[in-house]
């Protein structure tokens, strides 16, 4: 390949992947660009011609159109990972409709459609349209459980189909028929694992872990603890065969074993399962922090909680802060897809400073999740409501160790106005309904209020 910068050719050496221009802007001509595989093209819009601080101009020229439609479905990738949402929504909108276009002439090529309209399930996912989202991975669903009808060799690609509709059912506060899916999705991968173990064994082990978190939001806790338990069983004998490829999944089943434990109050247990998954983390952010540090804030997170449930109060106070210091950073470049976590973490750090008694930086930090969850549940009041609800019990609990009775009441009578909405929705509301009219009536009386107040639980991060 040459590269052209002006009226002169330079040459790059055999095996080079230097193709910079320099002084000026510069334009690449690719031409046969339709013949070029998708992870060559992958590797040119990564080149160092691209990230210069002058503008550069990439022209693909094609001999077919039939090409394009797999360009548009990567080009996604690229942009998405820029953060440019609404770019990457563009092109796996022209790539659908290249798709559709090539269907009503050709052949559909159904698995490229499939692909392209789950990006554009996770576009509107980044860019927070979570009802788009549902329904483009919907039909990704239909289109390969009409493959896997057809041929069982789509079976995998259905299974993941399944298992990303389950998480998009669960962000939108629809647990039973996430829970649902989730259980098609780990049926047809227990089945490919125990043909090709080797091939689909990874994926079981996601997918049961997703599982058992889908189990533990219906409160069946026993349930959730089984399945992480097959999940831990299979992460163990995968890291026996590959420990440097499977040290990520074997650090997550532990976290979400740590998390289940606790939940029956086998603590010691739990807490060495989460002190693994950390140390495990560290060692995969020391060599990849980018690709790492994500995971290690929710470990973090939970290991928090692992040390207060057993009173190690001064323990679990770093941890949450780490956590909180690791999702702030993602969470102001990218406020979409982590303030959730964000408000999860900045509570858990509410809670753990009021268990030391520093009362005032416990209200800010709480005051900062309350902020954060009325915003989110603007957008998406199924998934997040209860949530503000719980965090306001909080936040009433933090103005009554100071003696603020009317913020107080204010917090917990707007608690129990969401609890009750809740509960004529969904009856499992009552008992967080009762708990907040028992937190609100305390504080109607100061001297009842300073022997009951209390922070709601800390909350786990997956």
């Amino acid at each position: 390949m040459d590269a052209v910068h002006r009226m002169e050719t330079h040459p790059t050496q055999a095996g080079s992947q230097d193709m910079r221009v320099t002084e000026h802007a510069g334009v690449l001509l690719v031409d046969y660009a339709d013949r070029w595989s998708v992870s060559d093209l992958g590797w040119l819009f990564q080149n160092q011609l691209l990230h210069q601080p002058f503008p550069t101009r990439v022209l693909l020229l094609a001999r077919s159109a039939s090409g394009w439609p797999a360009l548009q479905a990567k080009l996604h990738v690229w942009l998405s990972r820029l953060g440019r949402y609404e770019e990457a929504l563009s092109a796996t909108e022209e790539a659908i409709a290249a798709h559709r276009k090539l269907a009503d002439t050709n052949t559909p090529d159904l698995p490229a459609l499939a692909a392209a309209i789950h990006n554009r399930a996770v576009e509107l996912f980044n860019l927070g349209r979570r009802e788009e989202a549902l329904k483009a991975a919907e039909e990704t669903v239909m289109i390969h459980r009409t493959q896997a009808e057809a041929d069982a060799a789509d079976l995998p690609a259905l299974a993941v189909a399944l298992h990303n509709y389950s998480v998009d059912l669960s962000d939108l506060g629809r647990e039973d028929e996430s829970l649902s899916v989730a259980e098609e999705a780990i049926t047809i991968y227990r089945a490919l694992a125990k043909d090709n173990p080797e091939r689909h064994l990874t994926e079981l082990a996601v997918f049961l872990e997703h599982l058992s978190e889908r189990w533990a939001s219906r409160g069946r806790h026993e349930e959730a603890l089984s399945i992480a338990q097959e999940a831990g069983t299979v992460c163990r004998r995968l890291v026996k065969t590959n420990p440097v490829a499977h040290l990520p999944g074997q650090a997550g089943a532990l976290d979400i074993l740590g998390k289940w434990l606790g939940t029956f109050g086998r603590w010691d247990e739990a807490l060495q399962a989460t002190e693994a998954a950390v140390e495990i983390r560290r060692r995969l952010v020391d060599g990849n922090s980018a690709a790492f540090l994500l995971d290690l804030g929710v470990t973090l997170n939970n290991l928090s909680n692992r040390l207060s449930e057993l009173g190690q109060n001064q323990e679990a106070l770093p941890a949450s802060e780490e956590a909180v210091t690791i999702y702030r950073r993602f969470a102001d470049a990218n406020p979409t897809s982590y303030l959730l976590t964000l408000a999860l973490t900045t509570t858990n750090l509410g809670v753990r400073l009021s268990e030391l008694g520093r009362a005032n930086e416990a209200l800010s930090a709480t005051r900062e999740a309350v902020a954060i969850y009325r915003r989110l549940a603007e957008n998406n009041p199924a998934a997040h409501l209860p949530r503000l609800a719980g965090t306001l019990r909080n936040l009433g609990a933090s103005w009554s160790v100071l003696e603020r009775w009317d913020d107080a009441r204010l917090a917990l009578a707007e608690s129990v106005s969401i609890y009750r909405r809740l509960d004529a929705a969904n009856p499992a509301h009552f008992v967080d309904l009762a708990a907040a009219l028992s937190n609100l009536a305390a504080v109607q009386s100061p001297e009842e209020a300073l022997r009951r107040r209390r922070p709601s639980p800390s909350v786990g991060v997956t």
